[in-house]
Order: C-alpha cells, then structure tokens, then sequence
C-alpha cells in the first residue's frame, strides 16, 4: 500500500492510468482488469487479495447475467441486421424525420427510454446504417449513440438510479419531474448544439413518405422485447430482484420473431455467435465488473473507496454546495452507474439538504447533486454503455471524451441554474 497518500489522489491515478493504457491501444477490457490489479495493491490488498477479488468479480451471479444479457443484446442486432430488420427500422425514421441530423439522434433517443444494461449496443448499430455515406468520424457516432441514448435518465423513473433518487429525496413525483425534466430539454438542445450541428453531411437522400405504421411495424421486435421484459418483470419480482431473468425473455422473444420473419439460415447464425467484435466486447465488459467489484470490496480499514473519497472531501473543509457536487460527481466516475452514484452520495447530499426542510431547498440539492454525478457518470471510463458504444465504434476513450465533454459542461451549469432558481423562486 502507498501509505500517506489520500484516497482521492489514488482513484484519480488508477482512472489515468487505465486511460493512458488505453491510449496505447491495449486492449480497455485488459486496461480495467490492469486497473483493478493497481488498485488493489494501492489500497493493501497485495497481490493475492487483489486477484481473489478479481476472481470473484468474473465468477460474480451478477456479472454472468449482465455477460449473458449483452451477448444476448449484442446478437439480437446483428440479428435483426443480417436479416434486414434493422435497415427497415432506420429506412422507417430516415422518411419520417426531416433531416439526416434528426434521423441520426432520434434512434438512440427512442431506445433510451428502454432501459437495459449496455443499452447503447442495441441503438449503436442503428447509428451505423444511419450514417448512409460512412462519412462520420467513429468518435462523432459513438457520442450521438451514447448522449442522445441517455437523455431521459434525469427522471424516467425505468432507470434504477432515478427511480432510487426520487425514492430518496421524499419529495412528490411532481416535485421531482418538475425539477429533473428540464434537464433532459438541456441535454437534447447542449445534444444538438454540440453533437449534430457541427456534422459536415451532404443533401439528404430521396426516400419515399414515410408512415407512423411502417415504423412500428420494423420496430416490432423492440416493442416485443420491452412489452415481455415489463410483463415478464411484474411476475419473477415476487420472487426474485435481479432484472436480468425477464430482459433475458424479452430478447429470447424479440430474437424468435426475428428468426421467424426474416428466416436466417444456419451460417448466418454460425457467423452472428461467434462474431470476434462481440466477444471481444465480452472481455470489456469483465473488466468493467471486476473494476466495480475492486471498488465496491472494503480496504483493510474496512471502509469502501467511494467512502473513504467522500471522507477526505469533507476534511479539506469544501464549502457544502462544493460538497454537494464534487461527491456524486466522482461517485458518478467511480461507479459508471446511476444507481452507483446515487447510492453512494445521495445520503450525504440528502443529510446536507436536511438542515434546510422547505421542499424548493431538497429540489435545489436534489437537481444539483444528480446533474454532477449524472455527468460523472457519463465521464467515467467503467460506464458499460460508454465502455460498449467505443468497442463498437473502433474508438478511444479521449477521442469520444474530445467529443462530449462541451455538452457535459452545458448539464453543469444547467443543473446549477436549475438548482438557484429552485432555491431563490421555487
């Protein structure tokens, strides 16, 4: 263990050197699992500790599941691509939105009101066959598939981390849409703004008049897989609290009607199952557990990492509206989940927010707090669907960080303006 050194300073060295290996082009699945080894010495596990925990976050329940749930995901689309199910879903938006700008974000917006473990693998092939001329920059793709695809996560109550947010902060569903949706009208103008207007594309394409009944017909396996999933889910929570049992329905079903319709033969699925990308994508996603798995296992003094970070930012005497975004902000990059960060930090926004009970306070807190640590969040290199849209693309972690982090800035300060208004005219 590196004694003396804060356990802050630590994260944020293991977080660079994870992403200075991946700017060597080694491999980001072997880069987290190198990550995690670092940070287990650095904390004192030693090396034996350091690989059990990496053993038992691979052999993990959870971990399978989501391993099994993503192979899945990732087989439905090449599915639904092979069989041609795919290109009628994006030839369906093409004719309906009015420009190719439009057509690109409103693919992965619509998926993002599905909320599923590596989701952007679902609305990322979908990008793909959107850019008709191949012109785009992978970078430029991955951060339209990965922005737009979570634009509704500050208050679709299907995300677990919104869902826990709004369960935590006591306040009426009302009060909490009223203070969170308006960050999704942020994030899809900063999204616009910064992600599609700067697109350097030719004259759009002919393509006949589009029809409503077209596009619900191509995406038919999607609406299948959502209305299982939701179904399927109200029956198994009686007897289980793991997602992945109905998700794993739902795709089964949605792939089932794929087969069916578009009649895919033998080597079609030969190639679809042991396709090198996906499992590739496989080992990411271990890395990404494993690394969670580090995060989440306590040091030798018996305190988790995100704990003993929050510590030391309480001891350096931060003003308390410092606090209120700093924690959820680097709870958002340690944990690359919305649940994660919310979990982690909101008790401590929630007791700051206390001292004050008058609810326009709670919504002030509430809105600042889950727009930082939605960013961190969207920022951190263990996020799954980050960790799959740059697989997918072929690209590096700073080239899409290059990309998004001026839209991420535009939530910062909305979340900030959002934040005083709600204290000072609520």
């Amino acid at each position: 263990m590196i004694g003396g050194i804060p356990a802050l300073i630590k994260v944020l060295l293991i977080f660079t050197l994870v992403l200075v290996l991946n700017r060597l082009w080694l491999h980001l699945g072997l880069a987290l699992i190198l990550g995690t080894m670092a940070m287990g010495l650095m904390f004192g596990h030693g090396a034996t500790g350091s690989l059990l925990i990496i053993l038992r976050g691979v052999s993990d329940s959870e971990c399978i599941l989501l391993i099994v749930a993503i192979y899945n995901i990732l087989t439905l689309t090449q599915l639904m691509s092979r069989t041609g199910q795919m290109q009628r879903m994006i030839t369906s938006v093409r004719a309906l939105a009015p420009s190719r700008r439009l057509a690109l974000a409103i693919l992965p917006a619509m998926l993002g009101f599905l909320s599923m473990p590596g989701g952007a693998a679902v609305s990322a092939p979908m990008v793909e066959a959107a850019d008709e001329e191949k012109s785009l920059d992978p970078a430029q793709k991955t951060a339209i598939n990965y922005w737009f695809r979570h634009a509704w996560e500050f208050w679709w109550p299907l995300y677990p981390g919104t869902l826990l947010a709004y369960e935590m902060s006591g306040l009426t569903a009302w009060q909490f849409a009223t203070v969170q949706m308006p960050l999704s009208l942020f994030s899809l103008i900063f999204g616009a703004i910064f992600l599609l207007l700067p697109l350097r594309l030719g004259p759009r394409k002919a393509h006949p008049t589009g029809k409503i009944s077209n596009l619900v017909l191509s995406m038919f396996p999607i609406i299948l897989l959502m209305g299982v999933w939701v179904v399927a889910g109200a029956i198994t929570s009686r007897f289980t609290r793991s997602n992945y049992p109905p998700l794993l329905l739902g795709i089964w079903v949605a792939m089932t009607w794929v087969h069916f319709m578009g009649g895919a033969d033998k080597k079609t699925w030969l190639d679809i199952l042991k396709n090198k990308k996906t499992l590739l994508i496989l080992v990411v996603v271990a890395g990404v557990k494993v690394f969670s798995m580090m995060l989440g296992t306590p040091v030798p003094g018996g305190e988790k990492i995100v704990d003993l970070v929050g510590r030391n930012l309480k001891t350096l005497h931060i003003p308390e509206l410092l606090i209120v975004m700093l924690i959820p902000f680097i709870s958002g990059i340690v944990t690359g989940l919305g649940v994660g960060f919310v979990g982690s930090s909101f008790p401590i926004v929630l007791s700051l927010a206390a001292k004050n009970p008058a609810v326009t306070h709670i919504m002030s807190y509430v809105v600042l707090g889950y727009g930082f640590g939605y960013i961190g969040m969207m920022l951190s290199p263990v996020h799954v669907c980050f960790v799959l849209s740059n697989e997918y693309f072929n690209t590096s972690t700073i080239r899409a960080y290059k990309k998004i982090w001026l839209p991420s800035m535009g939530i910062l300060c909305a979340a900030g303006l959002l934040s005083y208004i709600a204290s000072h005219f609520g």
